[in-house]
């Protein structure tokens, strides 16, 4: 089977993509290969933010760009509950959910649950996780491009990061939504690392 020719101007872009998928592709085989047991997939993973049950606790504070109503507050990503954080219509390039850490951690994995509801196709498919100490100027860790197949389904994604930051972002980019319902959100969120 052969792919259909790239634009000229997009190939650059491609094989960049490409070149990062390989990259994320050698992490997790160096990762699987060294993790012993336990967890997901064979590896440790420590959650570096608790369970939150309100948008501010313990040092910890959670925030997003917007939200669709009081229904799906942001902090309900970050909570094992049944509810899911989305933004508001409209809002669906360039929105984001971040959390602020009482102090610096290294975060080198994200797991993410798909929405769980009959939308989980308005879970992002593209998207940055970034990383700042600051909060205003961020730093790309890792870009994704995915595809969610069931409500509530689970992926991981390691990236390569050694830095502590105080505030880890992910950024939407796209999410296969009808064009006149523009907003997306996650079921979960759980920065770690391993």
């Amino acid at each position: 089977m052969s792919l259909p020719p790239v634009p000229a101007d997009n190939r650059d872009q491609e094989i960049q993509l490409l070149r990062r998928r390989v990259d994320h592709l050698e992490r997790m085989v160096r990762v699987l290969m060294r993790s012993q047991a336990n967890s997901l997939f064979g590896m440790n993973i420590t959650y570096i933010v608790p369970e939150m049950v309100a948008p501010s606790q313990e040092g910890y504070t959670v925030s997003a760009s917007s939200f669709y109503d009081a229904s799906r507050p942001p902090f309900n990503a970050f909570h094992d509950g049944n509810g899911i954080w989305s933004s508001r219509t409209g809002n669906l390039i360039d929105s984001w959910i971040q959390v602020q850490l009482p102090c610096p951690k290294v975060s080198n994995v994200v797991v993410l649950s798909a929405r769980n509801d009959q939308y989980p196709n308005y879970t992002p498919d593209q998207f940055q996780i970034q990383g700042s100490n600051d909060g205003t100027n961020f730093i790309i860790l890792f870009e994704v491009r995915t595809s969610w197949r069931t409500p509530g389904e689970e992926q991981i994604f390691v990236f390569d990061n050694d830095r502590e930051y105080l505030f880890y972002r992910i950024v939407t980019k796209h999410a296969s939504v009808p064009a006149n319902d523009q907003h997306a959100g996650f079921r979960r969120i759980k920065f770690g690392q391993y």
